[in-house]
């Protein structure tokens, strides 16, 4: 069990890996708030005085529902 966690672990690093490689350098090595910001003036930039805030702390967190299997 120990090995298919590591490969996982290992699978999921890689997908990060060429995630980030596939963004622009300097978004790379922007700090989360300055990039939040950029998104914001984006936003209003194009929607006007009706922009929303993208930050990530207004993201609702889903909660998942159990459900009983037929098992």
């Amino acid at each position: 069990m120990k090995k298919e966690l590591d490969s996982l672990l290992q699978t999921a690093e890689k997908a990060f890996t060429v995630e980030l490689l596939r963004m622009p350098i300097a978004i790379r090595k922007m700090k989360r708030k300055d990039l939040l910001s950029e998104c914001v003036r984006s936003q209003r930039l194009v929607l006007g005085s009706r922009a929303t805030d993208c930050s990530l702390e207004d993201i609702p967190n889903p909660k998942l529902k159990r459900t009983n299997s037929k098992k």
